[in-house]
């Protein structure tokens, strides 16, 4: 195998395994690698290390919602995802929220998405 093979070879792996993976606590043990305190056998869903592997690229509306769940903002929106009405209205109560930018990129980006 020569060295330009092997390189792409090497560059598929990343962009197709490691790129944008990150690890999060396992909902099967909550993060403990077992079932429960008495000596259980390790938990099948993350192999007894209490994490396992998502596609973040996946998941904008896990992020977009975890930091809206700080925020000042009508529940009813959040549950029926009315993302063009808080598009429009995020900032009228969080103006000063630490985390606005970010929550008006990821708005954008679900919007976008979505065809709204």
């Amino acid at each position: 195998m020569s060295f330009h093979e092997d390189k792409a070879k090497r560059t598929s792996h990343f962009w197709n395994n490691v790129y944008m993976w990150r690890l999060r606590v396992c909902n099967a043990c909550n993060g403990t690698g077992r079932y429960d305190h008495n000596g259980s056998p390790k938990c099948s869903s993350c192999e007894g290390t209490g994490k396992v592997r998502y596609d973040a690229r996946k998941e904008p509306y896990v992020r977009l919602l975890d930091l809206m769940r700080t925020m000042d903002l009508p529940f009813e929106r959040l549950i029926h995802r009315d993302w063009k009405w808080l598009l429009r209205n995020v900032r009228i109560r969080n103006g000063n929220h630490p985390k606005i930018e970010k929550v008006m990129f990821l708005l954008r980006k679900v919007n976008a998405k979505e065809g709204v």
